[in-house]
């Protein structure tokens, strides 16, 4: 349980946190690899119109030609390559430059008639070929003969060097173009549309794009639904069958990344990429778990050691304290770390959402307001209208002069017209080119509009008036004369833009001439593009404070042609985000996408328009103020965290010092007892527990020096621990349970030449034992002053310690004098245990003399024995504290093992076997520890023969 709270708990929390960092990096990866996908798939889409593909080719083929050294040569391989990469599709005839047919390039000579009729009015110049009307209904009839009864004559002109035109006439073949091929040579091609046309361009990219793709790891091609192909890897046939099922073009199969677009209604393009890299981030997430479980059982092996085992803990309490506090309050920091991050990520999302909704808004609304503008030029084109007035030179000059201005401000094309359909006297400049269809058509139905306005019958051609109700319908005619004075989007064949149209009254109110203001196709939205995006764009720099930057600019696909006019044309990442531009025109929609310019990221947002004609609107704005807010955030959870951290580590440094640090001042009091310096005094402190147990200790202190010296008195009772008395010597030592004791030992020299030993042992230990023993000691020495026989001075003592401690204590005491002259021990025993005599060649023998002890019984007799102490002779006089030690087996040393035990250890020297009787002792107890005062003397005579000397080898 407590590695479970202590350790796996902030382990867990932490590789949890881990592996959302770890999971937000591996879903930042998959969506940069998405987007890849998604711009090579775009960029294939982009390129997919079949029809659009081969005139971008035969354009190509067209610029290629011209830096051929043999053009003959390169122009014939280049046709059989294309032929041969689409069999059955083209068809192709070619002409020279003086219109002569070239057969060894041609495949169908059935169209020769037709392609050197084109040739011949491709060759005219627009004013010969429009000047008679013969020849224009000429054109008309043979180019609707060739191609069908709706062409307009002008889409073949137009098409002629540029693109293809749609068959309506000929079955077998679809598309008809005309291509001048560097002046050298002409080209008629004629393409059928097989079952595979809508995905011919689609699939020779695929082609062409594996080579490009496969060192970026990227796969792709294409996948018809309405012929089901089981022949390719089950991953990619689940990924379309996901898609198929449920539209999702985002993808993911194993470790495969798929993104689909569809071609056509049954066909799709799938790109592929492998996630090789998210393999070192799972690695990496593995790796913080295998860490995180090392770790874990690293700590759980430690704490079961010292927690169950009980093993020394290896760090002082202080660091350990340092580490609980840094633990408790690391532990909620974690949590609050993690989330705060986990939200700054949210937050950055949504704010990054919210600026990319916010930016499309406002394009949405720069859009919207184009109309507002063009109710506004109505308006004004009304209020010049009025001004105009032709009738005199310098009415005219006058009118010239608005119109000029008119030219200058808005771009636009002016013309004045009069009822014959004449407009070179009255040439305004930036006037529309001589080859416009706008401009022939107006000028054969002036005359009936201007006719219809003031009330007259119609004139003009009547070619024309059909011309103009095939181009715009059968009301068109009825239309124009509705619109007259208002500013009106047209649709005249390939020709759109915006035309205003308004007649000029004289001064009899009659419509002699009609004011013409147009703008090619883009061109008023340009206008508006450029005179209201830079304040638009410092509108949105002021929505934010002033504090970033954007930049906005739009995109104008040109017909015919894979281009892009941009405006402003200086605008600074033009090149940077071409490709962007043109993924922004195949999704048709408005979209946001995070990108990298100088190093810096930026969110481009894009909207398709619904007012400006053929434009797509793009901001560009700074991401770094977001990222500076976020940033400023995460310093501030970090700051937050950081200060937390150090709170608790001051805490637990604070509150170490002040549990430590009296443990440390009573740490260093023991230490100073252990050296028995009784002269210290530790600072009591603060009155809480802490600060009572340093008083007590303090009085503890006091109360062991008063102890300290009771010990120096006790010692100093006790005679020197050898005494060598002619052949005799004597030694004895007291090892004490505490620091001071009952046992008792003396020896000394009496007056009349005799030496007395004595051994004692009051009851209890301590002081009150002690001082019982210096009690006796005292008394000892006065009694042998009167007395000469050991059993007198037992009875004096029994009596003085009866008289005295009233019973409360006792005192066992063997007492002996020796006589060196007759070399006899007289001894008398008062209930101490019985020494023990080692004669050499004999068994031990015990000196018995049962008696009380004294200082209990009222009468006692004591009385005396007598020894013949012979040379050689060693007696151990002991205290019960040798016998009574338990062993490590729960018995008693017990009498008769000691008894047989010291006989092994006998030796000459009495200070020896003092020695090894202790040593010996201290191996048979091990451990244990010291329930008594031991005491040991031992008394030798020297002899003639000596002794065996055994080594140390105790009985155990």
């Amino acid at each position: 349980m407590t590695c479970t709270i202590f350790f796996a708990l902030p382990l867990i929390l932490l590789c949890t946190g881990f592996g959302k960092r770890i999971g937000a990096r591996e879903a930042a990866l998959i969506e940069k690899k998405y987007q890849e996908l998604e711009s090579t798939a775009f960029l294939i889409r982009q390129k997919a119109d079949t029809r659009a593909y081969f005139e971008e080719g035969l354009r190509r083929l067209s610029l290629r030609l011209k830096t051929s050294s043999d053009q003959k040569k390169f122009l014939s391989h280049s046709l059989y390559a294309l032929k041969k990469r689409f069999p059955g599709v083209f068809q192709f005839t070619v002409l020279g430059d003086d219109g002569k047919f070239i057969p060894e390039l041609s495949d169908n000579i059935s169209v020769k008639p037709i392609s050197q009729k084109i040739f011949k009015l491709a060759a005219e110049t627009p004013e010969k070929s429009f000047q008679r009307e013969s020849s224009f209904n000429g054109i008309i009839g043979f180019i609707r003969a060739a191609f069908g009864p709706y062409l307009n004559p002008e889409d073949f002109r137009k098409s002629s060097s540029k693109g293809l035109i749609r068959s309506s006439s000929s079955p077998e073949r679809a598309f008809f173009g005309y291509f001048l091929i560097q002046s050298n040579y002409s080209l008629f091609v004629s393409l059928a549309k097989n079952t595979d046309w809508d995905i011919l361009a689609a699939r020779n990219l695929c082609h062409s794009y594996s080579s490009f793709t496969k060192r970026r790891e990227i796969s792709l091609g294409l996948y018809d639904f309405s012929h089901p192909n089981r022949n390719i890897s089950s991953e990619i046939y689940d990924a379309l069958s996901n898609y198929h099922r449920y539209s999702n073009q985002k993808i993911r199969i194993g470790n495969r990344l798929f993104f689909i677009v569809p071609i056509t209604t049954n066909t799709c393009l799938w790109t592929s990429e492998s996630i090789g890299k998210l393999h070192q981030l799972d690695q990496t997430q593995m790796g913080t778990w295998v860490v995180a479980i090392i770790l874990f059982s690293i700590l759980a092996y430690f704490s079961f050691k010292i927690m169950v085992i009980e093993e020394p803990f290896p760090i002082a309490i202080r660091q350990r304290l340092l580490l609980l506090f840094a633990f408790a309050g690391g532990l909620p920091l974690i949590v609050v770390a993690f989330s705060g991050i986990e939200y700054l990520a949210e937050k950055q999302k949504s704010m990054e959402e919210e600026l990319a909704e916010q930016t499309e808004q406002y394009l949405i609304g720069f859009d919207s307001r184009f109309q507002q503008m063009v109710v506004q030029l109505e308006k004004y084109l009304n209020s010049v209208c009025n001004k105009i007035s032709i009738g005199t030179e310098q009415e005219r000059k006058d009118s010239i002069k608005i119109l000029n201005s008119l030219v200058r401000q808005s771009l636009a094309e002016v013309m004045i017209i009069d009822k014959k359909g004449k407009i070179k006297e009255y040439r305004i400049t930036g006037d529309l080119p001589e080859a416009s269809g706008l401009r022939q058509i107006l000028k054969k139905i002036a005359g009936s509009l201007l006719a219809s306005v003031s009330g007259e019958e119609k004139k003009g051609s009547i070619n024309a008036l059909e011309l103009i109700m095939d181009s715009f319908g059968h009301n068109s005619y009825d239309m124009m004369i509705s619109t007259m004075g208002r500013l009106n989007f047209q649709f005249l064949g390939n020709d759109r833009g915006w035309e205003f149209a308004s007649p000029i009254k004289s001064s009899n109110g009659k419509a002699e001439k009609m004011l013409v203001v147009t703008w090619g196709a883009g061109k008023i939205d340009n206008y508006y593009v450029e005179k209201k995006l830079l304040s638009a764009q410092r509108d949105i720099v002021n929505s934010q404070g002033g504090n970033s930057s954007a930049f906005l600019w739009a995109a104008f696909p040109i017909r015919d042609t894979a281009g892009y006019r941009v405006v402003p044309e200086k605008f600074i990442y033009k090149n940077q985000l071409e490709k962007y531009i043109k993924q922004s025109t195949v999704k048709q929609g408005s979209s946001s996408r995070k990108v990298l310019l100088n190093s810096q990221e930026w969110l481009i947002t894009s909207i398709k328009t619904k007012e400006l004609y053929n434009a797509y609107l793009f901001a560009v704005r700074p991401l770094k103020p977001i990222k500076d807010e976020i940033n400023s955030l995460e310093k501030k959870l970090w700051l937050f965290v950081a200060i937390c951290l150090i709170m608790s580590l001051f805490l637990g440094n604070t509150l170490s010092k002040h549990f430590l640090e009296p443990i440390r001042n009573l740490s260093d009091g023991a230490l100073a007892l252990q050296k028995q310096q009784f002269d210290i005094i530790i600072p009591v402190g603060a009155q809480d527990e802490l600060g009572e147990l340093a008083a007590t200790f303090n009085k503890m202190i006091e109360s062991l020096s008063e102890v300290a010296h009771g010990k120096l008195i006790q010692e100093g009772l006790l005679p020197p621990k050898t005494l060598e008395f002619e052949e005799y010597r004597f030694y004895g030592q007291i090892k004490y349970m505490s620091q001071m004791g009952g046992d008792y030992f003396d020896s000394l020299i009496l007056p009349d030449g005799r030496m007395l030993v004595v051994i004692g042992d009051v009851s209890g230990h301590g002081v009150a034992s002690a001082m019982v023993m210096g009690m006796a000691k005292a008394l000892v020495v006065r009694e042998t002053r009167t007395s000469n026989s050991p059993e007198k001075i037992l009875s004096s003592i029994h009596e003085i310690l009866l008289l005295i401690l009233a019973r409360s204590k006792s005192m066992t005491c063997f007492l002996g004098i020796l006589d060196p002259k007759t070399h006899t021990f007289c001894y008398s025993n008062a209930g101490h245990v019985f020494p023990i005599l080692y004669r050499m060649g004999e068994p031990p023998i015990e000196l018995q003399a049962p008696s009380f002890p004294m200082g209990i019984v009222k009468k006692i007799k004591y009385q005396a024995f007598f020894l013949d102490f012979q040379p050689g002779d060693c007696i151990v006089f002991y205290s019960d504290g040798l016998i009574e030690a338990i062993k490590p087996n729960g018995e008693m040393v017990g009498y008769e093992f000691a008894k047989n035990g010291i006989k092994s250890i006998i030796s000459e020297d009495p200070a020896e076997m003092s020695k090894r009787i202790f040593e010996w002792h201290n191996q048979i107890i091990g451990n244990t520890p010291q329930s008594d005062d031991i005491t040991i003397a031992v008394l030798t005579r020297k002899g003639n023969a000596q002794p065996k000397k055994d080594m140390f080898s105790p009985q155990i």
